[in-house]
């Protein structure tokens, strides 16, 4: 989702949701945002930039099969906050 702010800034948010059902049930919910500034007629543009806002440090999913019982955890990479500085020639 974009949307201008004002007329030099520019905010994205993004968001993945996920699910997982079966013998665990367990949910894991991401959100990132980045801003954007960038004057007219200048080739210099800042960057706020932020990943896994929540926090979130793993997704648990597990499963049954016929034969098999499976449990699987991976790590997500910790919350983040980058600024950039950006010079367009």
């Amino acid at each position: 989702l974009s949307y201008r702010l004002w007329q030099n800034f520019l905010a994205e948010f993004m968001t993945e949701y996920y699910r997982f059902s079966g013998i665990q049930r367990s949910d894991y919910h991401t959100v990132g945002l980045d801003l954007r500034y960038n004057r007219e007629n200048s080739p210099l543009t800042l960057t706020l930039s932020g990943n896994n806002l929540l926090n979130n440090t793993s997704i648990d999913s597990a499963s049954l099969g016929a034969f098999t019982l499976s449990r699987r955890t991976d790590y997500t990479f910790p919350r983040t906050v980058l600024v950039g500085l950006g010079y367009q020639f």
